[in-house]
């Protein structure tokens, strides 16, 4: 998947959207910063476009703030502009600096939800990136002891409903 995602970036005229989708712990914001660190290509984190829990909703994706990701991110990269974003801090529960895409004609969005019908026409190759569930669980878990059980209870069930509405 790796070299494929490096031939589409190499070969790639005008600006480009690359979303690399899937379950997490499956692996995409490692395969994203490898890609980064090969190619000139910008990366764009899903998580950095979270609501705070208190905004959330319950529809599939509630969690994300799509508009804000088109707005801010899509429609000046696609258009050509430079792109500027403030991430969202989810330990914090508050935005973070302001993190800016001036260069490049590809732009990788990393995350889940990133494939989300929302963000279609903006998004011109798409990959998914698989888990098995004992592996997801033992990653999230030295990944993330301190949030485990929102894994186990809240995201990861909120993921499988978005990639069982996508079949």
């Amino acid at each position: 998947m790796e070299k494929q995602i490096i031939d589409i970036i190499n070969s790639a005229t005008g600006r480009v959207v690359i979303a690399i989708d899937g379950r997490c712990a499956s692996g995409k914001t490692t395969l994203a910063e490898e890609i980064k660190e090969r190619t000139a290509c910008a990366v764009v984190h899903m998580d950095d476009f979270f609501v705070p829990r208190n905004e959330r909703r319950d529809e599939i994706g509630g969690n994300i703030c799509f508009e804000r990701l088109i707005s801010d991110v899509l429609i000046p990269f696609k258009k050509g502009e430079a792109a500027e974003y403030r991430s969202f801090l989810c330990k914090k529960q508050t935005m973070g600096d302001v993190e800016k895409i001036e260069e490049g004609n590809v732009l990788l969005l990393e995350g889940t939800y990133s494939t989300h019908e929302k963000l279609k026409e903006y998004v011109d190759y798409s990959f998914v990136l698989d888990i098995a569930r004992e592996e997801q669980v033992k990653r999230i878990k030295k990944r993330n002891p301190d949030n485990f059980e929102d894994f186990i209870n809240i995201w990861i069930p909120r993921e499988e409903e978005y990639f069982k509405a996508k079949k």
